[in-house]
């Protein structure tokens, strides 16, 4: 699994903490996981084809742990039923019986800075939006 990330900057945060808590923490949802897509579409794409329920079952979950801070995991949905993809680290990293075909690990490497330089970008034009519409509310 490819380890997190961050995007460097603390100018934006200062920004945001001007705003209301829940209008932060929507910019930063958004943008990260608006970005995530990108990195899901293509694993989407690279994942291997049998049936194409591994392809189809590839998500991105957004997980908080401050209202500031904010990550996407994308990977194979895990779960019970006909959506449980349970053999997709078989496929990315192989078995003793057939040999592994990434499709989580290109997507990631293709992706990983294009992301996060478009999750900056992102959160600061969402920020200052946000500020320039608050001004205007409050004068």
């Amino acid at each position: 699994m490819a380890r997190a990330k961050k995007f460097k900057g603390r100018g934006w945060q200062l920004k945001l903490a001007q705003l209301p808590k829940d209008v932060s923490a929507g910019i930063v949802a958004s943008s990260v996981l608006d970005n995530a897509e990108t990195i899901r579409e293509d694993a989407e794409k690279y994942a291997p084809r049998r049936s194409g329920t591994l392809a189809k079952n590839i998500i991105n979950i957004l997980e908080f742990s401050s209202p500031l801070e904010a990550r996407a995991r994308v990977g194979p949905r895990k779960g019970k039923g006909k959506n449980d993809v349970y053999y997709a680290p078989w496929a990315e990293f192989g078995t003793v019986h057939s040999a592994p075909r990434p499709y989580m690990r290109p997507a990631y490497d293709l992706n990983i800075n294009a992301v996060l330089n478009k999750i900056g970008l992102d959160i600061a034009t969402r920020t200052i939006k946000a500020l320039s519409l608050q001004d205007t509310r409050i004068k």
